[in-house]
This record gives structure tokens, C-alpha cells and sequence, in this order.
């Protein structure tokens, strides 16, 4: 089977058949960065950029600035527990490259006040999944489907090894990292990579915007319901005593 790649000017039907991914990674696998950023702002429509501002995606914005006059607009996932570095530097970028950018945070909270008091604090200790669910996979889909999202750009690199070696060009829903206060620590002069840091001490190599979204989904409603069902039990009025029983046992 032949797939034709589009001329320069055409926009691409969404989604993409496995025969046209194929044909066209073919294409883009040995290209530059511009080369695939430049392909992607030609061919794929609605699209945007994810970022939470790290080395690869600083760098995919200021070269989409300098292909095209108007790049694709920013998605931006503030957990609210983002390094107050990151949130300088999310308004710097959209200082000096004057892009139109969507924040999106964790459902009905403004702050982390707001958030811990609907979940409690420190839920990243104690159900990782959910808290990934609630601040990075829930907004980032909602943004998604608010905004009509149908391509995105990530910082994302095959160089970088561990779940992303074998990466390509595009691929179907693939979204970018999000890097909290609490999961990143400095790394040391012998630790490989420069995701060195990133949740220290654990197997995990990615954060929940790269696992299977109805599976946290209903983790998360599980946790939560399970929550709500023991707050109710707490309280309620202490039952009447029972009577002591008698404990038989045969040896």
C-alpha cells in the first residue's frame, strides 16, 4: 500500500492512520528539530505547545518563533507546587516572545491551600497516582478538550533514554513532563542524564501525563469515593456498645 504525503500547503485529516504515522516518521526520523517543528506547524491543525519550561521545550518555543510569525500558543500545567523559578520563567517567556498562553491547574483550586483542603497535604506520599491524576493528567486533557487541542508539541526526546528511547517524531497522544518541588532534587556530578533528579530513589521515570489516562482516571475515583465513604463513617454518632463476646478456641 502506497500513503501519499500531503503537499506543503495541505493540512492533515486528524487522526492519523497507522500506514500514514508510519510513512511520515519515515520522512521526519532523520530531519532537524526545525526541520519536524516546521513540518508540524505546516501540516497538523489546532495545534499547540505543551511546555513546563525545561531545556527542550525553551528551545522547540524559540525556534518555532523564528519559523513562523505565529507559532502555535502554549499550554502550561501549574500543579501549583511548581519551583517559584518555574513560574518566573513561564512569565518571562511569555515576556519576550509575546505568546498567547493557557494555564490550566488541578479542578476548582487557585492555590495549594485550596487544593489540600480537598485532598489533604502531601498526597504525593501517600497516593501517587491520584495526586498525578488531579494536577497534571485531569487539566492537561481538560485544556485539551476545552481548547479543541488536536496536536501537540512536547519536550520529549528519545535522547533522553529510560520510557522515552524509542520515541518518534509523532505519535498518538503523547504529552509532555511536568516537573514539582517535590519530586525533583539537585542531582549530583555522577548522575547520568539530565532528567538526573527526577523522582530520586524511585523506579518511576515518567509523571502520570504518560500513563494510561482511564486507568488513573478511575484509580482516582476509587481513592476518592473510598476518602468520602470514611469521612461519612467518621461522622456519624458512636454506636451503642456491644456486649463483650466470648472467644472459643480449640487447640
Amino acid at each position: 500500500m502506497t500513503v501519499t504525503i500531503p503537499l506543503q500547503t495541505d493540512l492533515l485529516s486528524l487522526p492519523l492512520s497507522p500506514e500514514q504515522l508510519d510513512t511520515i516518521n519515515e520522512q521526519l526520523r532523520n530531519e532537524s528539530p526545525q526541520g519536524i517543528l516546521t513540518w508540524a506547524v505546516t501540516h497538523l491543525p489546532n495545534l499547540y505547545q505543551t511546555t513546563a519550561f525545561g531545556l527542550t521545550g525553551l528551545a522547540a518555543t524559540d525556534m518555532l518563533a523564528k519559523i513562523t510569525t505565529s507559532p502555535p500558543p502554549l499550554i502550561f500545567i501549574d500543579t501549583l507546587y511548581h519551583f517559584k523559578e518555574t513560574l518566573d520563567l513561564a512569565n518571562e517567556v511569555q515576556r519576550r516572545y509575546q505568546s498567547t498562553m493557557h494555564v490550566y491547574r488541578p479542578e476548582g483550586t487557585d492555590t495549594v491551600e485550596d487544593f489540600e483542603r480537598i485532598h489533604g497535604q502531601k498526597l504525593w506520599e501517600t497516593d501517587e497516582p491520584r495526586y498525578d491524576y488531579l494536577v497534571k493528567v485531569e487539566p492537561a486533557r481538560r485544556a485539551y478538550r476545552e481548547l479543541n487541542v488536536q496536536a501537540v508539541i512536547t519536550g520529549r526526546r528519545a535522547t533522553q533514554g529510560a520510557d522515552r528511547a524509542n520515541l518518534q517524531p509523532i505519535e498518538v497522544d503523547a504529552t509532555g513532563c511536568v516537573g514539582d518541588w517535590h519530586s525533583t532534587i539537585k542531582s549530583g556530578s555522577g548522575d547520568a542524564g539530565e532528567r538526573a533528579g527526577r523522582w530520586a530513589g524511585k523506579e518511576k521515570t515518567e509523571c502520570g501525563l504518560h500513563q494510561d489516562y482511564f486507568k488513573l482516571k478511575l484509580l482516582a475515583m476509587k481513592k476518592q469515593r473510598e476518602e468520602e465513604l470514611r469521612l461519612k463513617d467518621e461522622s456519624r454518632p458512636d454506636t451503642e456498645a456491644l456486649p463483650s463476646s466470648t472467644i472459643v478456641s480449640t487447640n
